[in-house]
């Protein structure tokens, strides 16, 4: 690996492989502007979803639950389901 002072993050040697390295700090404006010069449409797909407040709502009453089932169990009980259920809810 070679430490980039500047840009104060790891850069991993680049190799031929089945995905895109940009050396730019954020690809992602650049990529939004040539997807939506290509297809237009997909503008209408952008913006704020109302109905995600649902979701968040749901997975907070989950954790919260899951702790008070939890707390009169032994501190090992809460790690495995932290390490089993709470990781998978976290990234849903």
């Amino acid at each position: 690996m070679i430490y980039n002072d500047l840009a104060l993050y790891w850069i991993m040697p680049s190799t031929k492989t089945n995905f895109v390295y940009s050396q730019t700090p954020e690809p992602h404006r650049g990529r939004t502007k040539t997807i939506l010069k290509e297809h237009p449409e997909i503008r209408n797909l952008i913006g704020k979803n109302p109905y995600t407040i649902f979701p968040i709502i749901g997975l907070v009453l989950f954790q919260l639950v899951g702790a008070f089932l939890l707390s009169d169990l032994p501190w090992w009980t809460g790690i495995a389901v932290a390490y089993l259920l709470g990781s998978f809810a976290d990234h849903a």
